[in-house]
């Protein structure tokens, strides 16, 4: 076991004459994170607590509800530790009965959490989770189909007259790019390096594009229509709009997740 820490931690001081030494935990069955916090150290040399799942079922008993309105404004960690459960033990236990991945390949801990999920007793857990997991599927199904029209539809859209007309304004607006950039993607090749020779200041889109099809800055790659620029048409978009959950809807993509404007309409891409 180890403890690792980041430099916004509050560390107490350590004594210069104090010595630290290494003890092992208590596996116990899958309870040595209960046995290394709580334990005390045993007569065979390692941390122990007894009765390690009570005191667990003492502090988890409550419903999460319960415990993320006690925690307040630090309920993000709880949600962390959710998400931690979600994906690295219910996930693979649904995975194995689906034959996606051998039981053999899981870890003690979770062959454990496999057997606890599949009593007859936690048959309504396992279907709730079940649902779930299946939805999940469902929901990155639809993502996936609904980025690849995106990207076939967006090279329609991101053309030079369009961007001059629309997207320049928009990068301005937003702070991607500087004030006074209309008439940048007219220019020739030079013109528009020695116009972002004139800018003052770093911006992202002005930097060089990394894909080697293209000798211009980022923004003009955006123009370019081969299909290996689609990614980062679609980070442009993700850079504007937040989490780019997209969804096709009667030939119009819509940004699920960005904030209705002054009217109540959530933003939409026509297309």
């Amino acid at each position: 076991m180890s403890i690792e820490h980041c430099a916004g931690d509050l560390l107490p001081e350590v004594p210069a004459d104090e010595q630290y030494h290494v003890i092992t935990t208590s596996g116990d069955s899958g309870a040595c994170a209960i046995n290394a916090v709580f334990g005390e150290p045993s007569s065979h040399g390692e941390l122990r607590c007894p009765s390690a799942r009570q005191l667990a079922r003492q502090y988890f008993g409550k419903p999460l509800e319960f415990l993320r309105n006690q925690l307040g404004a630090q309920r993000s960690k709880l949600d962390n530790v959710v998400s931690s459960i979600w994906a690295e033990f219910i996930v693979p236990c649904l995975d194995v009965g689906d034959g996606k991945r051998p039981m053999r390949g899981l870890s003690n801990e979770v062959r454990l959490f496999a057997g606890c999920l599949n009593a007859s007793r936690n048959v309504a857990i396992k279907a709730r989770a079940r649902a779930q997991y299946e939805a999940d599927v469902a929901n990155g199904t639809a993502r996936t189909e609904a980025k690849g029209i995106l990207y076939s539809q967006l090279r329609e859209l991101f053309t030079v007259p369009i961007g001059e007309a629309v997207w320049i304004h928009i990068a301005m607006l937003s702070d991607i790019l500087p004030c006074g950039m209309e008439g940048f993607l007219m220019e020739d090749l030079a013109g528009q390096l020695n116009r972002i020779t004139d800018v003052a200041g770093e911006y992202e889109y002005l930097q060089p594009c990394p894909v080697e099809d293209h000798d211009g800055c980022k923004f003009t790659a955006l123009f370019n229509p081969l299909p290996s620029f689609d990614g980062l048409r679609y980070s442009f978009l993700f850079r504007l709009c937040g989490d780019a959950n997209v969804k096709e809807t009667d030939g119009s993509v819509r940004f699920g997740s960005v904030p209705p404007d002054q009217t109540g309409a959530v933003p939409t891409v026509r297309l």
